[in-house]
């Protein structure tokens, strides 16, 4: 079945399932358009990790989703915010994107895109590289979500 086809109750019932199955975690990588299997995926969800940049206009979307959010009585204790490519030269900064949109953020990525791309262009996942630098706030991000889920 293509994923454009997959329906809200297509989504509940894999969620379900799989909940069923006893998995300690489900991680769903949603795209960012807004239908009927992502607000199904989401209205399941124990944690919505929002990423975003530190910039005015991803700003700006994540307070829009943010109100979206709030009419689908999503809880707020629910929603952290994950900000990428994160610089101390940014449109935002990290106080600012919390006190705006009211989520924490979980964990924040470093501008690192010199460093990845050479990685990302031989295939190499960036747990391999050795590099902790690198890897080092993806860990953190992973411990995070299992601190913040109870896991």
């Amino acid at each position: 079945m293509k994923m454009e086809k997959l329906t809200a109750n297509h989504t509940n019932q894999i969620l379900l399932t799989a909940k069923k199955e006893n998995y300690n975690i489900i991680i769903i990588d949603t795209s960012s358009e807004l239908c009927e299997r992502n607000v199904a995926a989401i209205e399941h969800a124990d944690l919505l990790l929002i990423p975003t940049l530190q910039d005015v206009t991803s700003g700006w979307k994540v307070i829009l989703f943010k109100e979206i959010l709030d009419n689908l009585n999503v809880s707020r204790e629910k929603v952290a915010l994950v900000i990428n490519r994160c610089t101390r030269y940014s449109g935002f900064n990290n106080q600012e994107f919390q006190t705006e949109t009211g989520y924490p953020i979980i964990s924040e990525i470093n501008d690192m895109s010199k460093w990845i791309q050479k990685y990302v262009n031989k295939g190499i996942p960036i747990e391999n590289t050795g590099k902790r630098k690198i890897s080092g706030p993806f860990q953190k991000l992973a411990s995070n979500v299992l601190k913040k889920v109870g896991k």
